[in-house]
C-alpha cells in the first residue's frame, strides 16, 4: 500500500507542476515521492517473490503484490530512461526528472553556498561575498526578460549561485534551471559568451510562461544563448566560421536534442552557436511578441509550418536571410548551409 501511495503521490505531483511551471520543485514535494516509489516499488517486488517460491498456495496474492510494487517502479524508471534518450526535449518526462533530480542537488549545494542574499527578485545562496554589479547584473536581466516574455516568476528566483566551483550529482559545474529553481555559475567565474547564470535565468522566465509544451532544442538553447550578454557579432562570428568548417546544416535538422547534439555538424557546441545567432537576430528583426509566439506554439516536429504562421514568411527564407546578414556583417560571399566534412569555402547547399 505505501508503494501504491508513493507512486500515486508522485504521479500526481509530476503531472500537476507539468501543468503548473510557476510552482518551484521541491525535495520533499517531488524528490522524495520519486525515491519512495522506487524504493518501496522493489521493496514490493522482492517481497511478492519470496512469497511466490516459500507459500506455494498464496501465489495469486504474491502476483498481485508483485504487480503493484512493478507499477510503482515503472514511473521513475520510464522517466529517467526517457530522459536520458531525449535530454533537454523539454517534454513531460524531461521536466518530471528534473523537478526531483534539481532540488536534490541543490540541496547537497546548500551546505557549502551558505550565505544567503536576498535582493528583490531573488534568493541567492552563494558561497564568496555577492558584489554589487552583480546582484545589478542579475536585477536588470530580471526586468529586461520581464518585458520580452511579458511573465515573471511570481515568487521570485531561488538561485544557487556556485562561486565555490563545486560539482554536486552532475550539475553545479554546468548549470540547469527548472522553474523558478536555479542553479549557475556567476558572472565572476563565466564570460558572457561562456554561458553562467544569465543564461540559466532566461531558461527560468521561458519555463515560468509555458504551459506543458516542448520547446524545440534549438529554439530553447538559442533563447538563453542570445540573452546571455554575448554581443550578438561575437554569436555571429561563430557561425561564419561553423559554416566555414562545414559544420552549419539547415535549422530544422537541430529542433530535437539528438540533432543538436550531432557529432556529424559539430555537436552541441555548433548547436548553441546556431540557436544564440538565430534567435538573437529573430529577436533583432522581429521583436520579443513574434518569437514568443513562435516558440510556445512550435514543436520539433512542426517548428516549419509554425514559423509561417507566425512570421508570414517560410521557415527557408528566414534561414536565408539570417545567413544573408551574417555575410553582410563581415563582408562575405553569399553564405549556404554546410554539411560535415566540406571544405572551407565550399559549403553545400542544404536543400
Amino acid at each position: 500500500m505505501a508503494a501504491a501511495i508513493a507512486a500515486a503521490t508522485w504521479w500526481t505531483t509530476a503531472v500537476w507542476g507539468f501543468a503548473e511551471p510557476q510552482a518551484a520543485p521541491s525535495v520533499i514535494a517531488d524528490t522524495v515521492p520519486a525515491v519512495a516509489a522506487v524504493l518501496l516499488g522493489v521493496a514490493v517486488a522482492l517481497l511478492a517473490a519470496w512469497i511466490a517460491v516459500s507459500r506455494a498456495h498464496a501465489r495469486v496474492a504474491a502476483a498481485s503484490l508483485g504487480g503493484i510494487g512493478l507499477l510503482a517502479v515503472a514511473g521513475p524508471v520510464w522517466v529517467a530512461a526517457d530522459t536520458f534518450a531525449t535530454l533537454n526535449d523539454w517534454n513531460f518526462a524531461n521536466r518530471t526528472f528534473l523537478a526531483a533530480y534539481l532540488p536534490a542537488a541543490a540541496l547537497a549545494m546548500g551546505g557549502t553556498l551558505n550565505r544567503i542574499d536576498r535582493p528583490p527578485h531573488y534568493e541567492i545562496h552563494h558561497a564568496l561575498p555577492l558584489p554589487r554589479w552583480e546582484v545589478s547584473d542579475l536585477e536588470r536581466e530580471w526586468n529586461r526578460l520581464r518585458a520580452m516574455t511579458g511573465a515573471m516568476p511570481r515568487t521570485g528566483i531561488t538561485l544557487y549561485l556556485n562561486d565555490a566551483g563545486i560539482d554536486r550529482l552532475g550539475i553545479g559545474g554546468h548549470g540547469a534551471a527548472y522553474g523558478p529553481l536555479v542553479i549557475a555559475q556567476p558572472l565572476t567565474l563565466v564570460g558572457p559568451c561562456q554561458g553562467g547564470v544569465l543564461h540559466e535565468v532566461a531558461h527560468a522566465f521561458m519555463y515560468v510562461q509555458s504551459r506543458g509544451n516542448t520547446f524545440p532544442q534549438l529554439l530553447d538553447e538559442g533563447w538563453a544563448v542570445a540573452n546571455q550578454g554575448c554581443p550578438r557579432r561575437a554569436l555571429d562570428r561563430r557561425v561564419l566560421g561553423d559554416t566555414e568548417r562545414g559544420l552549419m546544416p539547415p535549422l530544422e535538422d537541430r529542433m530535437t536534442d539528438s540533432g543538436f547534439r550531432d557529432r556529424r555538424y559539430g555537436g552541441a557546441t555548433t548547436g548553441y552557436d546556431a540557436g544564440g545567432s538565430w534567435v538573437a537576430w529573430l529577436l533583432g528583426r522581429y521583436g520579443a511578441r513574434h518569437f514568443m509566439a513562435f516558440i510556445n506554439s512550435a514543436t520539433p516536429q512542426d517548428c516549419v509550418t509554425r514559423a509561417r504562421a507566425v512570421y508570414g514568411t517560410s521557415f527557408t527564407a528566414l534561414e536565408h536571410a539570417w545567413l544573408a546578414h551574417i555575410a553582410h556583417e563581415f563582408g562575405v560571399r553569399a553564405l549556404a548551409f554546410s554539411v560535415t566534412g566540406s571544405e572551407p569555402g565550399q559549403s553545400l547547399e542544404g536543400r
